[in-house]
């Protein structure tokens, strides 16, 4: 994970002068205002590699499982995830 620098966004000076420092150096920079709200600027490069880490994380077959059973709106009682859990944990599926 990259760096990330912390500025109150009236400090930040020109929009330009962070672009140009974000393109030398693998950082984050937090822009902050008063009332706490905050913004993240980053590379493009380090956006497209954190969607496409997403992307990677949540293309399991648990998760389409999931989303499918949402979609679905199907329900399971605690005792039928408890059994599969504990099917799987026997299966060697535990993660």
């Amino acid at each position: 994970m990259s760096m990330a620098i912390q500025l109150p966004l009236s400090e930040a000076g020109e929009l330009s002068d962070l672009v140009a420092r974000l393109n030398v150096s693998p950082e984050r920079i937090v822009l902050t205002q008063e009332d706490g709200t905050a913004v993240v600027m980053l590379t493009l490069d380090e956006l497209e590699g954190l969607e496409e880490s997403l992307d990677i994380l949540s293309d399991t077959p648990e998760v389409r499982e999931l989303s499918a059973a949402i979609r679905e709106r199907e329900l399971f009682s605690l005792e039928e995830v408890k059994a599969d859990f504990d099917d799987r944990q026997r299966r060697g599926l535990s993660g």
